[in-house]
């Protein structure tokens, strides 16, 4: 990594701790710049606004988010052990302090922004639980039902108890024994539904 990137790395990450921290409105770009240890010259060479900042930062979220929930469909495992799989790495990312921390910013923003809603459904939209099914389903092991309905409503299985309780309630994570339980269920409820072999 070389001084640009180091130096952009670094707006990005104070940019994070900044916006967590006082929320997009309060956010100055001058503090972010002083957190950073760059000049405000460098910052605005790197983005071009706080809205860039805000935007290029969700962006980053919501690629790790799915780099470290994908899992590759695989036609000799069972269907119910890559799905479990799959949801345990959703509840684990769902749960990361980091994750949810810059979400509980970005809600407010994107309620008060149709293009900023609009922008976050279309990135988040078709992810890696969808590409699963898709392809659990060209493997005739699904049923030929919409794909984006069946991974909404998966999803929205685990997410009702392991994530907007905690953004919108700030409840409590759950616990160890009540995550698998909430993913056996949810896996037992989409297989039920769903698969053509069990």
């Amino acid at each position: 990594m070389n001084l640009s990137e180091r130096k952009r790395l670094s707006i990005i990450t104070a940019a994070q701790e900044e916006f967590i921290a006082v929320g997009y409105n309060k956010a100055k770009m001058s503090v972010i710049a002083d957190n950073a240890d760059v000049s405000k010259r460098t910052l605005y060479k790197n983005f071009d606004s706080k809205e860039d900042l805000f935007v290029t930062i969700i962006e980053l979220l919501i690629a790790e988010s799915k780099q470290v929930t994908t899992l590759e469909y695989s036609t000799t495992r069972p269907l119910k052990d890559q799905l479990e799989e799959l949801l345990r790495r959703r509840v684990n990312m769902l749960t990361n302090p980091h994750f949810t921390g810059f979400f509980k910013i970005t809600l407010p923003e994107a309620l008060h922004s149709s293009e900023r809603a609009d922008m976050l459904f279309q990135r988040l939209s078709k992810g890696p639980t969808f590409h699963w099914i898709e392809a659990a389903q060209r493997d005739g092991k699904l049923k030929d039902i919409d794909p984006e309905f069946m991974a909404y409503q998966v999803s929205g299985l685990v997410e009702s108890f392991c994530f907007w309780p905690q953004i919108v309630f700030n409840r409590p994570v759950p616990t160890n024994e009540e995550i698998d339980n909430i993913v056996d269920s949810a896996v037992s409820i989409f297989i039920n539904t769903y698969a053509l072999e069990n």
